[in-house]
């Protein structure tokens, strides 16, 4: 399992009560993947360091002050521009390194922005089209948790991987998903998107139609 995989595992187990015997009962780790996460876990102060850095760092070169662009041209541009520039320089880092950026960039923010304006466009292009959502609707459905559209999940939490084909299951169900053989990740509104063949607009006018728990 390479670092970033850790790293995940890491960040969503790492505060929680015997999450290293958790870890090693869910997870097939060999133990250098162990030992990693030990430094992690004992160097967890250091860690939290680099990252602030980081922050500082993406704060200087503007922070996200393409929020306040009212172009949707522009800003989709902005966006891309933003997401690359990011992506660049994470390849230009150790992997260590680009992971920590990478966990305190606002790459994810990022990408679900340009996911919304690119979603605003559509609708001002199409001024006729029925059915129209809002960026609260969107919200509300990205933050549908994944595992809730899942039955007979697993208690491992654990499925066979939809974005490539495997034996063994490697895709962790929870609030949202990620695949630790490919990588892959998807939130509710890409899930039902993929498993049901409907657009973006239905899909997050279903997952508003759930009752929430």
């Amino acid at each position: 399992m390479n670092e970033r995989h850790l790293d995940f595992l890491y960040e969503h187990w790492g505060q929680r009560n015997g999450w290293m015997s958790f870890i090693e009962q869910n997870f097939v780790l060999s133990q250098m993947d162990l030992d990693y996460l030990k430094w992690r876990d004992d160097n967890d102060q250091p860690v939290h360091q680099k990252m602030a850095k980081w922050i500082d760092e993406i704060e200087r070169e503007g922070g996200l002050e393409i929020y306040n662009e009212d172009d949707l041209g522009k800003k989709l541009v902005l966006v891309n521009q933003k997401i690359n520039m990011i992506e660049m320089v994470a390849d230009g880092l150790s992997k260590e390194d680009a992971f920590i950026y990478l966990s305190v960039s606002d790459l994810d923010k990022l990408n679900s922005l340009r996911y919304r304006i690119r979603n605003q466009i559509l609708s001002k292009e199409m001024p006729d089209r029925e059915v129209k959502i809002t960026d609260g609707e969107i919200e509300r459905a990205r933050e549908f948790p994944l595992f809730r559209l899942i039955s007979n999940l697993p208690k491992s939490h654990k499925i066979l991987c939809p974005f490539h084909h495997e034996k063994s299951p490697s895709f962790h169900v929870g609030q949202w998903g990620y695949c630790f053989g490919c990588g892959a990740h998807s939130d509710s509104i890409s899930w039902v998107i993929r498993s049901q063949g409907i657009s973006f607009v239905e899909a997050v006018k279903q997952l508003n139609r759930l009752p929430i728990i």
